[in-house]
């Protein structure tokens, strides 16, 4: 099996990871009772659609670098608080007004890109400004996390098979049978430096079928694969199904939710900014120009709309955990782009999203988890750009931390009353 193949796979299976996390936190936040594991389906479809035509978009005519596309985490906070101030009963009202506002934030990006605002933004963007708001981003999805890792402890498994593969496996050697040139060889690989995502996902939901089918766990347990309304969503869902707009209805607004989504959208500038430009070093590239950056803002705004009017549940922007792994699989643009094909294809075969649907919350808690891990490890590694031996750098940096916590927290425990 070629090596690039290989790496290919553990790309789209992070692909995946990543952009399925999304999905079950609106479709759990919303909380649909017995239609809960049909609405997941319908939105990790969707997600996946969106986000493999936003990547191909990117790759080939945005930044032309191999970008993964996919629902922001920085949405998910004004999403979140939104939803926890309203009425579970209120289902469509919910999804009417979370499309709505996202489709109408997403005028931020694109006026970014349009009028080349994005590309002089650039001059004024730090590391130290990128740096803090990536991490910030990362730790509003602690919560979310931890909610879904506290549910079994077999997401602490996923989450020390990953860790123990990075940092202790990682110089270890397996011989694997090579086939060059017409003949067979032994040769030594670093799997565990290399496939460290593939094998935790693989060994972890091989253990969760393993304790379903012994009946190992109780009947209700939250690692189960076989539970009733899984296997009722998963028979149900049809086998190829195309996104419609506006799935539950027709689009509305909602002024706090909007705001709330502009200041995420612009958020999401700042952040892809400096992931268009890590991204540009991991793959031996020029510092992308002005145009380049202009012309990426346009394809995120693009991204961002089209997951309001398909009712995706958040805005879309390029991933940087992924960018993160990029040094080590080495995926190239047309990999990316038939890796966009293949999240196309899972998005319009409603089966595969009916079985991703049925991935554990436990298990999506860790990988929500591995995947602010791996982004706040870029986060700080914008700081070796940084002279933090300057007592003026050091105290930007503190402040904006902590009055970054600060600040949401204060309004999340005291919401301001603004009338109906």
């Amino acid at each position: 099996c070629n090596l690039h193949q290989i790496f290919f796979v553990q790309q789209v299976s992070t692909c995946i990871s990543s952009i399925i996390a999304i999905p079950y936190v609106i479709s759990s936040e919303i909380c649909p009772g017995a239609d809960l594991y049909k609405v997941r389906t319908t939105l990790v479809s969707v997600a996946l659609f969106i986000s493999g035509l936003t990547t191909i978009i990117q790759t080939e005519a945005g930044m032309r670098l191999a970008l993964l596309q996919g629902p922001s985490y920085t949405f998910l906070a004004p999403v979140h608080m939104y939803l926890s101030q309203t009425k579970y009963v209120r289902i469509k009202k919910n999804f009417f007004q979370i499309a709505g506002s996202l489709a109408a934030s997403a005028i931020i990006p694109f006026l970014a890109g349009i009028t080349g605002i994005a590309g002089t933004l650039r001059n004024f963007i730090g590391p130290i400004t990128v740096s803090t708001m990536l991490f910030l981003v990362m730790y509003s999805t602690i919560e979310i996390s931890l909610q879904r890792i506290s549910m079994h402890w077999m997401s602490l498994v996923q989450i020390i098979l990953l860790t123990v593969s990075i940092l202790f496996l990682c110089n270890v050697e397996c011989p694997l049978p090579s086939w060059k040139n017409g003949s067979l060889s032994i040769k030594k690989y670093r799997l565990f430096e290399r496939y460290s995502y593939l094998i935790a996902i693989l060994i972890t939901w091989g253990c969760c079928l393993l304790l379903s089918i012994t009946n190992a766990t109780t009947t209700n347990s939250a690692i189960r694969l076989d539970r009733a309304e899984t296997i009722t969503a998963l028979q149900n869902a049809p086998w190829f199904r195309i996104p419609k707009l506006g799935e539950y209805g027709t689009l509305k607004f909602n002024l706090n939710l909007f705001i709330g989504c502009v200041v995420a959208a612009f958020l999401t500038v700042i952040e892809t900014i400096g992931t268009y430009h890590t991204a540009a070093l991991v793959s031996e590239e020029t510092v992308p120009p002005s145009h380049a950056l202009n012309r990426g803002m346009i394809v995120e705004g693009l991204g961002t709309a089209l997951a309001g009017l398909f009712h995706v549940g958040s805005g879309i922007c390029t991933f940087a955990a992924n960018v993160g792994i990029m040094e080590t699989t080495k995926v190239t643009r047309s990999m990316m782009v038939v890796a966009g094909l293949i999240l196309i294809s899972a998005g319009l075969f409603t089966k595969v999203g009916a079985v991703l649907s049925a991935i554990p919350d436990p298990l999506v808690g860790a990988i929500i988890a591995i995947t602010s891990a791996t982004a706040v490890g870029i986060a700080f590694s914008y700081m070796q750009l940084v002279d933090l031996s300057v007592a003026r750098n050091m105290a930007i940096v503190g402040w904006s931390l902590v009055f970054g916590i600060m600040t949401p927290k204060y309004f999340t425990e005291n919401s301001i009353n603004i009338g109906k």
